[in-house]
């Protein structure tokens, strides 16, 4: 072979070799990218972000299970709460609701309709009489008459504590005014009202006069300054705290006053045992309430609505709601308990004229 021949041959194998040698390093190349392409991303969406409420707090996501679904059996926690019906908390007291003082230490929390919600504990366990709701807290104050103590119960129900102390004797109403201030009727002892702070510290006591027992159910006028008071006696008497003076008697005659309201347009309702009487700013009495069978009519309370009121009668354990301008009955229930356990009787929300 010659050595042109020769020539060519090498040539064209070694052209053959770098060939070779470029596919193979260009498929190499493509391997690795593709081993990058396919390399798995995240799931892109095309919803933006819920943007936030106006106060800067995030904005809840749509709950999955949106009014219009059904609901997944077992998707509740163990914690979690039924949502309340009629707009009720069933797990705090709710404006409208009723709570009644049944005996031993007991206060039974009731629904407007009368429904029992359940049946509170204080700290005595004698005789519960007045009530009054703390007007920052919500929580009520309980007056326990033989034992001589004022309970506190949070929003809850619970007995949260006891509220000042020296009570001189058989506490048996309590209001809060409008300048920090709570003041306690005495039945017997004393039978002054006590003046105390919120935290309980014992400010002033009021040696106002007495008739048949002391200063027994009190309510303060608007003024901040004129107490009315019962004493079991056919009278509604008036004492200035802010003068520290006896004043002219509000009305005479009565049965036997216990519970009395002030009504903000004027006048009061007062629970006259026999009856329940609407004295006019006179003191003159301008209707009257009553139901068959009802003689000891004895705790009284003004409703949220402002048109109705609440009374007990301790001889039947019988709980009414009534309008005030009609007297008509609107709720009637029955506390369960013995004769002569009903002495109090609050309401959620209730109206006094002290409180602006």
């Amino acid at each position: 072979m010659s050595a042109s021949r020769r020539f060519l041959v090498s040539l064209l194998i070694l052209l053959s070799l770098a060939a070779v040698i470029t596919t193979t390093s260009w498929s190499a190349a493509v391997g690795k990218d593709s081993d990058t392409v396919l390399q798995a991303t995240p799931l892109q969406t095309d919803a933006a972000p819920a943007p936030n409420l106006p106060d800067g707090q995030p904005r809840k996501q749509p709950n999955p299970l949106a009014p219009g679904t059904e609901e997944r059996p077992g998707t509740r926690t163990p914690n979690e709460t039924q949502q309340p019906e009629n707009g009720l908390n069933p797990e705090s007291f709710n404006r409208g609701d009723v709570f009644v003082g049944v005996g031993n230490g007991k206060v039974q929390w009731r629904r407007p309709d009368g429904t029992l919600v359940r049946t509170l504990s204080t700290a005595g366990h004698n005789e519960v009489t007045g009530m009054a709701f703390h007007p920052d807290s919500g929580h009520l104050y309980v007056t326990n008459f033989s034992d001589n103590i004022v309970s506190i119960l949070d929003t809850q129900g619970n007995l949260v504590g006891t509220f000042g102390s020296g009570y001189n004797a058989e506490p048996e109403s309590i209001l809060f005014d409008a300048n920090g201030h709570v003041y306690v009727g005495h039945a017997d002892g004393g039978r002054d009202i006590y003046k105390f702070n919120w935290s309980g510290n014992l400010l002033a006591h009021y040696n106002v006069r007495a008739d048949r027992r002391g200063s027994d159910w009190i309510d303060l006028a608007r003024d901040q300054c004129t107490m009315y008071y019962t004493s079991e006696s056919g009278t509604v008497l008036r004492f200035d705290i802010c003068q520290n003076w006896q004043l002219s008697d509000f009305t005479t005659g009565l049965y036997q006053a216990f519970a009395l309201r002030l009504l903000p347009q004027g006048g009061m309702l007062v629970a006259n045992r026999r009856n329940i009487v609407r004295l006019n700013a006179s003191g003159q009495v301008i209707q009257t309430y009553d139901a068959p069978g009802e003689d000891c009519w004895f705790a009284l309370n003004l409703d949220p609505d402002g048109s109705s009121f609440w009374s007990a009668d301790f001889c039947t354990s019988n709980v009414y709601r009534f309008s005030i301008n009609s007297g008509n009955q609107l709720v009637k229930f029955n506390t369960g308990t013995a004769q002569n356990t009903v002495y109090g009787l609050a309401v959620a929300g209730e109206i006094t004229v002290v409180q602006p």
